[in-house]
């Protein structure tokens, strides 16, 4: 097994955490500015997935790390899936919430007397 300094696993956070999910952050509150339906949100990840394997097994080659993905990387897509879809409502299915006082006629007023 290779040495682990303290150096190589924070870069490897920094690398697998932040750059990582920097694109689900942009997709989610800068493009789309509202939660993405599910189904858009797996081929999403998925893609950026396969991205990040390719990024990361050119970036470790270039560093001498290994051509390997770790399973942080895994951790990372169910972040990224979280960001993209969490808050999402289907069609149909919202909350309406009325703030305005039920309107009562003065029948109502004087049958309650």
């Amino acid at each position: 097994m290779e040495d682990l300094d303290l150096n190589t696993i924070i870069v490897s956070i920094i690398w697998t955490y932040v750059i990582g999910l920097v694109p689900a952050l942009v997709f989610r509150f800068l493009i789309f500015k509202k939660p993405i339906r599910r189904i858009f949100s797996v081929l999403i990840c998925f893609v950026w997935f396969c991205l990040w394997a390719v990024i990361n097994l050119y970036f470790n080659d270039a560093v001498g790390y290994g051509d390997r993905l770790h399973g942080g990387s895994v951790v990372m897509i169910i972040i990224f899936y979280i960001i993209l879809s969490r808050g999402y409502v289907p069609k149909g299915k919202e909350i309406i919430i009325s703030r305005k006082k039920p309107e009562i006629s003065e029948d109502e007023v004087n049958s309650s007397k």
